[in-house]
């Protein structure tokens, strides 16, 4: 027999350090979002609430050439899916497991 419950809350300081370089944010609408206070704004906002919670899939589009955003979403868990449907952009995926 499988026991449910809450999903562990991911951990800010392992996310963090794979977020906290600048240049991974350079191109992003918010290029603070290295600095701690600001993470930790949308750490507990999205990550805290964990949307694997909720869903059993959490998609990101990155631009194919913002190879900084990929790496940062691999160092997470994301796995590249392909190419998305729009021009110029790719998939990565996270998945409940």
């Amino acid at each position: 027999m499988r026991a449910f419950g809450p999903r562990p809350r991911p951990n800010f300081d392992e996310l963090y350090r794979a977020a906290s370089d600048p240049l991974i944010w350079e191109q992003h609408p918010e290029p603070d979002r290295y600095k701690a206070a600001v993470f930790r704004k949308y750490f507990d906002a999205l990550g805290g609430a964990h949307a694997l919670r909720f869903v059993d899939r959490v998609v990101f589009v990155v631009g194919e050439n913002n190879v900084r955003s990929q790496k940062a979403l691999e160092k997470i868990g994301a796995r590249f899916v392909g190419l998305s449907e729009r021009p110029g952009n790719v998939v990565f995926e996270i998945v409940r497991t």
